[in-house]
């Protein structure tokens, strides 16, 4: 790249993709490659580097420097691992980053991009890491934060992700759902153990408060744990009253959030989650015979909240229709 910029020197965009680099440009051995910075392209605001095979995040720190640099395309090189800012200057404009199919295995990776305090969007799908988080959090149906809950709260200055705008709610919700995960997952813990797990931990609990992690709260959440499978039918509907339209049966755990019963449903019914409307039927409490409706409407809250039964009918709206 060094050598391009002297006969370009007015670029704004540059698209140099899938040319199979390893490094961008000749390392001085006496030098920690980070430190290495190349120099010029003071008018680049975008650069495409997709489809190379870039490993080393030293290499990509060496584009740190570009002035008015604001997006930044890696989708599809072979990175490992993301380290944070180096000194404050770097990537000090950078609001756009691409990482999608890239090799990053950590969650420390997804901390380490929340240091670059500048980064707005962000794009990382197809990552080892978000794999095998999708696999816990789905596997054993045990309301496990998903993949982008993870994400969003881990970083405190994205406001879209994978190109999908994060609302206030969505922050909020994220941050309290990871934070009460991170609370539980690591009692006992010393800080500096919570500290390199959840480097963003005291910092969500000044703003939304410390969990109750008391041997009542646990054994309460234990015994919620415990709960056994129900058996309950999922249909999709056009209104309540209407004709069922598909319909498919499934053991769920009483510990199952709300949220995570959507990402089910639009799995098995083709629904997204963020369309669908649930709830089901109850008998009234009071006036025996009298059926009202229970809607599913807090995705944070466990099955178990709403006292949903064995081989309960779950209706499912669609609420673009």
């Amino acid at each position: 790249m060094n050598l391009l910029e002297p006969s370009l020197p007015n670029l704004e965009i540059l698209q140099i993709g899938f040319n199979l680099f390893n490094e961008l440009g000749k390392s001085d051995e006496s030098t920690p490659v980070a430190e290495q910075k190349i120099k010029g392209f003071e008018k680049l605001e975008n650069l495409h580097l997709e489809g190379n095979k870039l490993v080393d995040w030293n290499q990509v720190l060496r584009l740190s420097r570009f002035p008015k640099l604001k997006s930044l395309d890696l989708s599809e090189n072979r990175i490992t691992n993301i380290i944070g800012p180096q000194d404050p200057e770097d990537f000090k404009l950078l609001e756009s980053l691409r990482l999608n199919d890239n090799d990053l295995k950590e969650w420390s990776s997804i901390d380490q991009l929340g240091l670059y305090k500048s980064l707005t969007s962000l794009w990382i799908a197809n990552n080892p890491v978000m794999a095998k988080a999708a696999e816990d959090a789905t596997a054993d149906n045990s309301g496990k934060p998903d993949v982008r809950t993870i994400t969003i709260a881990r970083m405190a200055h994205i406001n879209q992700l994978n190109g999908t705008e994060i609302l206030k709610k969505n922050r909020i919700d994220a941050e309290l759902y990871y934070l009460k995960n991170a609370a539980f997952s690591t009692v006992g813990s010393e800080p500096s153990a919570i500290r390199a797990l959840h480097p963003r931990f005291e910092e969500l609990c000044e703003l939304h408060g410390r969990p109750d992690t008391s041997d009542e709260r646990r054994k309460a959440t234990s015994d919620l744990l415990k709960d056994r499978l129900l058996n309950i039918t999922f249909v999709t509907k056009d209104s309540i009253d209407g004709p069922a339209k598909t319909t498919v049966q499934r053991g769920v755990l009483g510990s199952m959030t709300v949220r995570n019963v959507k990402n089910l449903v639009q799995k098995l019914l083709r629904v997204p989650a963020m369309r669908q409307e649930l709830l089901f039927m109850a008998e009234d409490p009071v006036y025996a015979g009298v059926m009202h409706k229970v809607f599913l409407k807090d995705d944070l809250r466990m099955l178990s909240h709403y006292d949903i039964e064995d081989d309960t009918e779950v209706i499912v709206l669609n609420k673009a229709k």
